[in-house]
């Protein structure tokens, strides 16, 4: 897909859903995919090695990759992309405000 189809978002909702993001953007044409940034994985035995008690709730959520609260959503076409940027920026996706560009192509990807 050309990269002017995809759309980079941040300040979503912690706890947004894959689903979720792409029901929020389906009303302004074809959703191709959609891509939640996480942290990194990190196995169970690492958080012993680090010492750091299971139940603290920061070190358990980070077990499974925590949201870092953006992503990107790929349209079908550049159009699509066009007004997602226009109608959703700065617009509310559950309790959070979230802010909405076309994507830029990284060099070499």
């Amino acid at each position: 897909a050309d990269s002017t189809s995809r759309v980079f978002i941040r300040q979503l909702p912690k706890h947004a859903t894959e689903r979720r993001v792409k029901e929020h953007f389906a009303s302004l044409g074809e959703v191709t995919d959609v891509k939640i940034l996480r942290t990194r994985y990190v196995p169970w035995a690492q958080h012993l090695a680090l010492n750091v008690p299971a139940n603290r709730g920061v070190w358990t959520a980070r077990r499974d990759g925590r949201s870092r609260q953006i992503g990107f959503v790929g349209f079908r076409d550049a159009a699509a992309a066009s007004q997602a940027v226009k109608r959703m920026h700065k617009t509310y996706l559950d309790t959070s405000r979230i802010l909405v560009e076309l994507a830029k192509k990284v060099r070499g990807a």
